[in-house]
């Protein structure tokens, strides 16, 4: 109370003088308040102290350049604050009056906001140096510098707040309070899309950053109520024959009998019911890129309920195509947890993940992966086997460089994976990848590839779907000849990766149907991909939560049932979530927990 006093009477007094107050930070009962003010005409925000009645007012910053955001250290010896003085934003230290003024901070982005620890070890603020706005904290005196958050989105506005008004977070870090230094749990507070985010950082006595929490929003850590260690699996094969759907279904290893049924399904049905799904879909895209200012509004589309829309589409498909004694059959399997789909290749592009039933989308309630029946003899080629303990993960990123959003994505999955021991992450984004350099990666012995661009489907040749590079396009049917070692798994992050186009009429070697069956023809163990076009920073957080799930021992099909429940949960209105598809065992798991109860 008495802090909020004295800003006010301070911003009053040098209101009635003409000049303009900000970044007022107190120190403390009868201490000196520190602020920010262009005062006198001044062409540069300088920073200043003054006593609480307004006596005393000194100028201790005299730059050709902006210095604010000034902040105690709390035993009142030092300020902390940025300036622009060598050309962009870094943060700076001085004493209580003025000497002794130093950088901390030297790099190409911009580093604003500084606060002390409570100890005065350490100081948290914000950079955009990687891109984004992100949470950094470095030691006092500017050393080991280290990124906290990785959200890819604004992050501001970091502040510390004494261990005991946060007693509750310690069980949730996992450290008993014994580990942790008094009063040194910081909460860094930051604003994204309007949502208020709240970090726990807590300070271990053994190691200087040992787990951060957050306890909302874009880059929320997986549920431990999600992961699931016990799984169960039913495998269920459709097949199209003579104008009718036959279903399969097995759990495996639960009986020495299959259910088999049968339905009648009228071809044109089935058409509209895809091409309605679509239109969903482009809908979806369109006003997502209108509230980005990237379309016009128009004001006939604002009433739209899209999820409404998948729902009654999801029910409606539900009983049309699956027979009742299945449907009984899986409802009736109370620990089922995943489903394998394998699919007939003139099915595939029926959103099967979509049906809706008892208040539940399928890929919601389970785990789903696909499996492709064909006639092809393609797959004839193992995977790479992952060696234990040895992991080598692709990243790519923006390689047509026009999709800024996609870069931030590679950048966030770098940054959460690369300090991993026992994986290797190897990053590529704009010019650093192009088609020659792709091609020859797809067999220099990597686990992962994962690919963020732009990608173009061919609904009349399939085979000549592709992959956006600067230079020029890779072919669905080039980058089969490159994969005699394919990857375990492939996330092709783009618009309509996963779209099944016919057979191409003219048969030869290469012909492929789209670019999902060129890894899958290859032997690829998972492939995930996008049925339709989707919004970028929604591509992105899925890929993102889909990552920290997987590098946390989730199954594969968990990991994207997870990624699609973060966006379904908090980003009403958004159908991104529907559009991506796993083809592979969703039970598969990339790395095997340890330690998890």
């Amino acid at each position: 109370m008495v802090m909020l006093w004295a800003v006010l009477m301070l911003s009053a007094m040098l209101f009635a003088q003409g000049a303009t107050l900000a970044w007022a930070t107190f120190r403390g009962e009868n201490g000196k308040i520190a602020f920010a003010s262009l005062q006198d005409q001044r062409r540069y925000w300088e920073i200043y102290v003054i006593n609480p009645d307004g006596t005393d007012q000194k100028q201790l910053t005299v730059t050709p350049a902006h210095s604010r955001g000034p902040a105690w250290s709390h035993d009142g010896s030092k300020i902390a604050f940025y300036s622009d003085q060598s050309g962009d934003d870094e943060i700076y230290v001085m004493n209580a009056d003025g000497s002794h003024q130093r950088r901390l901070t030297a790099n190409a982005g911009a580093d604003w906001a500084p606060s002390w620890s409570p100890d005065g070890s350490k100081i948290v603020f914000a950079s955009d140096r990687d891109g984004s706005l992100e949470i950094y904290v470095m030691n006092a005196d500017g050393t080991n510098q280290k990124r906290l958050t990785v959200t890819g989105v604004d992050n501001r506005d970091a502040d510390w707040q004494p261990l005991a008004s946060y007693e509750t977070t310690i069980p949730a870090a996992g450290l008993p309070s014994s580990d942790i230094y008094p009063l040194s749990a910081a909460v860094l507070s930051a604003s994204i899309g309007g949502l208020a985010l709240t970090y726990y950082l807590f300070i271990s006595k053994r190691k200087t950053l040992r787990e951060i929490r957050m306890s909302i929003g874009v880059g929320k850590e997986p549920s431990k109520e999600e992961y699931r260690k016990e799984t169960e699996k039913a495998v269920v094969t459709i097949t199209e024959s003579d104008g009718a759907c036959s279903f399969l279904v097995e759990v495996p290893g639960a009986s020495a009998t299959k259910l088999k049924q049968e339905i009648r399904v009228d071809r044109r049905t089935k058409d509209t019911l895809v091409k309605k799904y679509e239109m969903t879909a482009v809908l979806a895209n369109y006003l997502s890129l209108s509230r980005d200012g990237l379309n016009p509004p128009k004001p006939q589309l604002l009433t739209l309920d899209l999820d409404a829309q998948l729902r009654e589409l999801g029910d409606f498909c539900y009983r049309l195509l699956i027979p009742r004694g299945v449907s009984d059959y899986l409802q009736a399997r109370e620990g089922l947890t995943h489903l394998w789909f394998e699919i007939d290749e003139g099915l595939l592009d029926i959103p099967w993940e979509l049906m809706y039933h008892q208040g539940e989308f399928l890929c919601i309630k389970y785990a789903i992966g696909r499996r492709l029946l064909t006639e092809e003899q393609h797959a004839t080629r193992n995977p790479r086997q992952v060696e234990h303990g040895k992991m080598r993960i692709l990243l790519i990123g923006n390689p047509s460089e026009d999709l800024p959003q996609s870069q931030r994505e590679i950048d966030i999955l770098y940054a959460r994976m690369h300090e991993i021991p026992g994986i290797e992450v190897v990053r590529r984004v704009g010019s650093e990848m192009d088609k020659q350099g792709f091609l020859k990666a797809l067999s220099a012995g990597f686990d992962v590839v994962h690919y963020a661009g732009h990608a173009s489907f061919q609904a009349q040749e399939p085979d000549r779907s592709s992959l956006t590079f600067k230079d020029c396009s890779c072919y669905a049917y080039e980058i089969g000849q490159f994969l005699q070692t394919p990857p375990s798994i492939v996330f092709v992050n783009a618009c309509s990766s996963a779209r099944e186009g016919a057979t191409p009429v003219i048969k030869y070697e290469t012909a492929i149907p789209s670019l999902a069956r060129t890894f899958l023809y290859s032997g690829v163990r998972a492939y995930v991909g996008s049925m339709w076009s989707v919004h970028d920073a929604s591509a992105a957080e899925f890929a993102t939560h889909f990552y920290r799930c997987l590098i946390s021992g989730y199954t594969i099909g968990d990991a994207i049932r997870s990624a699609r429940k973060q966006i379904y949960q908090r980003e009403a209105g958004s159908v991104a979530w529907s559009s991506f598809v796993l083809y592979g065992d969703p039970e598969s798991r990339l790395i095997r927990p340890r330690g998890r109860e």
